[in-house]
């Protein structure tokens, strides 16, 4: 079983550094707004995932930095996700401007936690309550997403909607 996570992991991992390297080389071709919000996305996964082979134990401040930072990227993604598919659609401004501070101060409350627990120990408060608005920032930034690309779609002509 160890082994078959391992290549998973593995593929993973050159699959997400690829994803992010082809949406770089389309953002350094075609420079615009689709394109950067695609880059910034996925090269932020291709980042995680490279970050990943750091091991993530919390002995001292380089690999504290590092939980940081992937919790950071974590925090990040659905945000970047949304403002890529917002190319496609608008999102109304007010919701734009909810999302976007409710990302910022996860990002700032992901860096005031003073220890992350490592994997079998147990979850203090301020982590339990940050996992929680957490979820809730990724849900509604992911429905949030998946709405703009349908709706977008919808307006498209029948062969570019089937696709």
């Amino acid at each position: 079983m160890h082994s078959a996570l391992r290549a998973f992991h593995t593929v993973n991992l050159i699959a997400f550094v690829a994803l992010g390297a082809v949406a770089l080389v389309t953002w350094r071709r075609r420079r615009d707004r689709a394109s950067v919000w695609a880059a910034a996305a996925f090269g932020s996964l291709a980042l995680l995932e490279l970050l990943s082979l750091i091991p993530a134990h919390e002995h001292n401040v380089g690999q504290k930095i590092v939980t940081r930072i992937d919790v950071v990227i974590l925090v990040a993604f659905p945000y970047l996700l949304f403002r890529f598919t917002n190319v496609f659609r608008r999102a109304g401004r007010p919701f734009a401007q909810a999302v976007l501070g409710l990302t910022l101060v996860l990002t700032v409350w992901a860096c005031a936690i003073p220890r992350y627990p490592q994997p079998g120990e147990p979850r203090n408060t301020d982590v339990e309550a940050f996992t929680i608005v957490f979820l809730l920032h990724w849900t509604i930034l992911s429905i949030a997403a998946a709405m703009l690309l349908w709706r977008s779609g919808r307006e498209q002509p029948s062969v570019a909607k089937r696709r």
